[in-house]
């Protein structure tokens, strides 16, 4: 049974959206479940947030283990919604509760507990453990780079990386003349986007105490990503904010606002090379498991600084794992995109 129950929901994430369309409105509560997915991050469909997200609530609401996973990140995100972590949590528990084994496995992560009663490990997480704060140090006053040591734990850099490494694919960069995302060869790792689709809990708290750390709000984030770098593998140096000479970046800017910090979560520390360098600052970063890197883009008048290109080394051995987040300056919705491009 549970074998065609797998091959079904296969099938309906092939469909196409007419005909997912199609079946949801019959009632089919997977259907209804993938288009508001689809819907929510414009994924193979029109971008339509509010209506994705009516089709996940109503499939939540009848039950379903993904539309209620769902609905804990849009709860815990804030998105259409008031943020609330209480019901972001109630949510995960009642998809564990209908077998959904993703929310099953954040509640075990998220407790640190064992065993298969939902509630007692629901109850045992302290989401305020979760989102704490940390303490930065100044390592450099031109450009601004500061040091946050055991910004993560072990356990949540193994948690990134087991979610990240069945999601990559080749990274890629900005072309000016196209406009588009392109494979090139300044830049050779791999990366995953954490879209709506694709986040959890863990990733969200983990957003949250960004924010509170940097003094910012996750409004303001583009998609985190996590970056691999295999031996051998480079992405040469290059800056993280936003031309505004470039048309599209300029209409981007007026919208969004600057790239103007970038946060690094360094996830492992078994490699040897595959330093983050700074070459006009003179500054090159090697980290411990759990480090957190944070740069500004901009200058304190908040122009771009040129001081502030960097590069992501090669490893010699090993393979490098870093969470990347980008911050504007802005409020929006970005949050949305499915593929938005660290560093």
């Amino acid at each position: 049974m549970r074998g065609w129950v797998r091959a079904r929901d296969s099938q309906i994430k092939m469909l196409d959206i007419d005909r997912l369309r199609r079946l949801a409105d019959t009632g089919d509560i997977r259907a209804q479940t993938e288009l508001g997915r689809r819907l929510l991050v414009g994924f193979g469909a029109p971008l339509a947030p509010v209506q994705g997200a009516e089709f996940i609530a109503e499939a939540a609401r009848r039950g379903d283990g993904e539309a209620l996973a769902q609905m804990s990140l849009l709860t815990g995100a804030g998105v259409l919604r008031p943020r609330n972590w209480d019901e972001a949590l109630d949510y995960v528990l009642a998809a564990a509760e209908r077998g959904w084994m993703p929310a099953q496995q954040e509640l075990t992560f998220l407790s640190g507990g064992a065993g298969q009663d939902w509630r007692a490990l629901r109850a045992q997480i302290d989401v305020s453990g979760w989102i704490r704060g940390a303490n930065w140090d100044r390592v450099s006053a031109t450009p601004r780079i500061a040091l946050a040591r055991g910004f993560a734990t072990p356990r949540e850099c193994a948690w990134m990386i087991a979610r990240a490494r069945p999601g990559l694919r080749r990274a890629t960069v900005y072309d000016p003349d196209s406009g588009a995302l392109v494979e090139a060869s300044e830049r050779t790792n791999s990366e995953v986007t954490f879209s709506l689709l694709y986040a959890d809990l863990p990733l969200l708290f983990l957003q949250t105490r960004i924010a509170e750390a940097t003094r910012t709000t996750t409004d303001c984030f583009e998609t985190t990503k996590v970056l691999r770098y295999a031996v051998g593998e480079v992405f040469k140096a290059h800056y993280d904010f936003l031309n505004s000479d470039d048309g599209a970046m300029s209409r981007t800017l007026a919208v969004e606002g600057q790239r103007m910090l970038t946060v690094l979560v360094y996830l492992n520390d078994e490699y040897e090379g595959g330093e983050t360098a700074f070459p006009l600052a003179g500054f090159k970063f090697k980290a411990r498991v759990g480090d957190a890197l944070i740069f500004f883009n901009t200058d304190a008048s908040g122009s771009p600084d040129k001081l502030s290109l960097h590069a992501g080394l090669a490893p010699t051995y090993g393979e490098k794992w870093v969470l990347s987040q980008w911050i504007r300056t802005r409020q929006s919705a970005i949050s949305f995109s499915p593929a938005q491009g660290g560093s």
